[in-house]
């Protein structure tokens, strides 16, 4: 699939910033074993879902506007066009749905990637926990998948290992080598 398939959503984006998330899908592949089931959590029109497909032998299913979010612009457009590229390009292994995880169904693999920045109590500090919609989502979060592969937005790299074991995971490492901006994370959740 080539990278302008993205191009109506992303092209805003810098190449920067594109490089950006072509390494992180790249370290997120590499930790996925062939025929896994995956869930992409506030996959906004796919992107992730999309760069997985490539592996024909895995299930992927993006969600994103969860009933806890205040109802952001877009989203209804991301959901359409993210559809839209789908059966435009015979993608069999992808369904992309709003509303959330449909009834906590647990996947082999769950991915939350800069999504959990925006519930959090104070912006500047991860030490201060997730507000009351961020905790909402993490739990869906939790609940959704065996392993899950997170990523948060946020300058104090050394904070996000506490941050995610405060939030409820546990047997975390990060797996990109310094490679991003915001160190890329492989955990379990504690409740299972």
């Amino acid at each position: 699939m080539q990278n302008n398939l993205y191009q109506p959503i992303y092209g805003e984006t810098s190449h920067k910033e594109l490089k950006e998330f072509e390494r992180r899908i790249e370290i997120i592949k590499q930790h996925i074993p062939d025929g896994s089931t995956v869930i992409d959590i506030g996959c906004n029109y796919g992107w992730n879902c999309f760069k997985l497909s490539e592996n024909k032998t895995l299930k992927i299913t993006g969600v994103d506007e969860f009933p806890e979010r205040t109802k952001m612009s877009g989203n209804e457009l991301y959901y359409f066009l993210a559809n839209k590229t789908i059966k435009k390009y015979g993608i069999t292994n992808v369904k992309i749905l709003m509303g959330g995880p449909p009834s906590y169904t647990k996947h082999d693999y769950g991915i939350a990637t800069y999504i959990l920045h925006h519930y959090l109590k104070n912006p500047l500090k991860l030490s201060k926990g997730l507000n009351e919609d961020g905790q909402k989502l993490n739990k869906a979060i939790q609940q959704s998948a065996n392993k899950l592969i997170l990523q948060i937005r946020h300058k104090d790299h050394e904070e996000h290992i506490p941050f995610f074991e405060q939030i409820g995971y546990t047997n975390l490492k990060t797996i990109d080598n310094g490679k991003l901006k915001s160190p890329l994370i492989i955990g379990e959740a504690l409740e299972k």
